[in-house]
């Protein structure tokens, strides 16, 4: 079975060889002309080929007298004719004999289509208990017609999986929508990013602004406990409400034995069981101090070390 592509170079050769060989056939019409213009009588068909040199010499004689220019523009003629006819054989077997064999299929476009939202007024507009998460797309006759997309707070707790490739939009798009549409409800909100970027800090900080809510943004960065250059709140993991002249306050030994929990400790079972007993005291001693007052003082990790 021969290929598309050895087929159109034999159409080609042949057409190359037709023309050549037309024009060598002029050439000798025109060298045998005056002998047989001389004789008296002319061969049948002669008159066709006085005229075809009738149009044919004042061609010849432009192509002799401008040979630059006549190689120039048959080299571009040259070029166009093979795209030309190159598109021509590409149309005829994509579109023309596809058709008619019944094994065409218009290209479909995978992508999605963009629209440029204007989030704050999105947000505004929808309805309570509701976080608005974008919009969604709807072909029509007229074009793309878009539909806000809300999820309610049932919704959200069932989690949400975004899928996007490095830089495809979905910490700006998903995450801070929905981080300050809970901010501006009064939500309390937890980022955590294994980045911790200036950038996402500087978001943050700019959402809090917006909501009116800056006293109530704590940054932690863990990597601050032996950097001192990075900025960072403090986080008392052992924090127990202080006690009072009239109550006990917190659990001590609830938040002594959350807090071991998460410790790294090794294998052996006597030694671990040693040190929790001793972190737990040591916290129900310090819990137990007072004031002159009755009134706790609170403590912290140092305290316990």
């Amino acid at each position: 079975m021969n290929s598309p592509t050895g087929t159109s170079e034999t159409l080609l050769a042949r057409l190359l060889v037709l023309l050549g060989s037309l024009v060598l056939s002029l050439e000798i019409a025109r060298l045998w002309a005056p002998v047989v213009e001389a004789e008296l009588r002319t061969p049948p068909g002669w008159h066709l080929v006085r005229e075809a040199l009738g149009g044919y010499e004042p061609v010849r004689a432009w192509f002799t007298s401008n040979a630059v220019l006549a190689a120039s523009i048959a080299l571009v003629s040259l070029a166009f004719g093979l795209l030309a006819y190159r598109t021509a054989i590409v149309f005829w077997r994509n579109h023309v004999i596809a058709r008619l064999s019944g094994t065409y299929f218009k290209p479909e476009d995978g992508r999605f289509p963009n629209l440029t939202v204007d989030l704050m007024q999105e947000v505004g507009r929808r309805p309570p208990g509701t976080t608005f998460v974008g919009m969604t797309p709807r072909r029509t006759f007229l074009g793309w017609r878009w539909t806000p997309v809300h999820v309610s707070e049932r919704q959200r707790t069932t989690h949400r999986h975004v899928l996007g490739k490095t830089g495809s939009g979905k910490t700006m798009s998903v995450l801070w929508p929905q981080v300050l549409q809970d901010v501006l409800d009064g939500k309390g909100c937890v980022v955590i990013s294994g980045k911790g970027s200036d950038e996402e800090i500087g978001t943050m900080k700019g959402i809090a602004k917006h909501a009116g809510r800056e006293r109530d943004l704590r940054v932690f960065a863990l990597p601050a406990w032996n950097q001192p250059a990075i900025p960072s709140h403090t986080y008392n993991m052992v924090w127990v409400d202080p006690r009072t002249a009239s109550g006990e306050g917190g659990d001590p030994v609830a938040v002594a034995e959350r807090v071991f929990s998460v410790l790294p400790l090794g294998d052996h079972h006597y030694y671990n069981t040693q040190a929790q007993l001793m972190f737990t005291n040591l916290c129900r001693l310090l819990h137990g101090m007072v004031d002159e007052h009755g009134n706790g003082l609170p403590f912290t990790m140092r305290d316990v070390a």
